[in-house]
């Protein structure tokens, strides 16, 4: 039953990354010179996703990270750095370096030679998702069920704590806010505890089996699969979890520098959706699928 908690508490949320060229200029040195990167292979946006900093995630906020990179003979990106990061302290920096491996460019020519060189170029982390709250259209549950099984969520949560919505050891944020980020997390987390008891139960009641419901009154792991259309019972669980990242985002930005709603951080002009660039790239280049 903690399984089925977890998924609640955890937001649902896709990832896209966007990469945008830097400015191209020469260096003294021939290989120094910096090109705009041309894009053989980029690493799927759910690949990139995985990298996304896990607060900066909890908060739903976007950051972008520029990356300085050398381009390799064969196209791979090697002595990356970063230029710049924002918000800064929250990771995007380190995700960007973590994603340079999956990326491959076509290598820059001069006269049919090929020749290193260097790219600069922004990676873009942003939450694409849909916020609306869809209400509950089905059969609404007798009140006692819902009690009950608002009862044993509760004691169950008294007994072994509440299943972690973030990981807590993997933040992604500066070593030096690092308690501070925690402690925020469980405040709000505290918070909001009843609301989700509240909330879950009433969703795993609309969906629930008989048996599934005996099993978790008691206590125990619900028989069979999860229970179908879990999610659109839980309109309430939905609308909790976005005022949850508004209160986390609002305390942390009282804090710390934080971009407005809506900023465009460190993107330039001739933004490229990640998906679009693999497309592109795998029509020339195919991506062997993984297994």
């Amino acid at each position: 039953m903690r399984g089925i908690m977890r998924k609640f508490l955890i937001g649902a949320a896709a990832f896209a990354v966007l990469l945008t060229p830097g400015l191209t200029f020469a260096q003294e040195a021939d290989e120094d010179v910096i090109v705009d990167p041309a894009w053989a292979e980029v690493p799927a946006p759910e690949e990139l996703g995985r990298l996304y900093p896990a607060f900066a995630g909890a908060m739903a906020m976007s950051g972008s990270a520029v990356l300085k990179c050398r381009v390799t003979l064969e196209g791979r990106l090697a002595l990356c750095e970063v230029v710049k990061d924002l918000p800064a302290g929250l990771g995007f920096g380190r995700s960007a370096l973590a994603s340079a491996p999956q990326f491959r460019l076509t290598p820059r020519t001069v006269n049919g030679d090929i020749r290193k060189s260097y790219v600069q170029f922004t990676v873009q982390f942003t939450m694409d998702r849909d916020e609306t709250i869809t209400p509950w259209s089905g059969k609404e549950p007798p009140p006692e069920q819902v009690a009950a099984l608002r009862k044993s969520l509760a004691q169950l949560v008294e007994d072994r704590g509440p299943p972690p919505g973030v990981d807590l050891d993997n933040l992604g944020v500066d070593d030096a806010r690092h308690a501070e980020v925690v402690a925020m997390i469980q405040s709000v987390q505290a918070d909001f505890l009843d609301g989700q008891l509240d909330a879950m139960a009433l969703a795993m009641t609309r969906v629930s089996t008989p048996e599934q419901m005996t099993a978790m009154v008691n206590g125990l792991p619900p028989p069979g699969p999860l229970p179908e259309g879990l999610e659109e019972a839980g309109p309430e669980l939905k609308q909790l979890q976005l005022q949850f990242e508004r209160r986390l985002r609002d305390l942390y930005c009282a804090r710390h520098m934080c971009l407005a709603d809506g900023a465009p951080g460190l993107a330039g002009d001739g933004v490229l959706n990640a998906a679009q660039a693999a497309a592109r790239a795998a029509a020339v280049n195919p991506i062997p699928a993984r297994q």
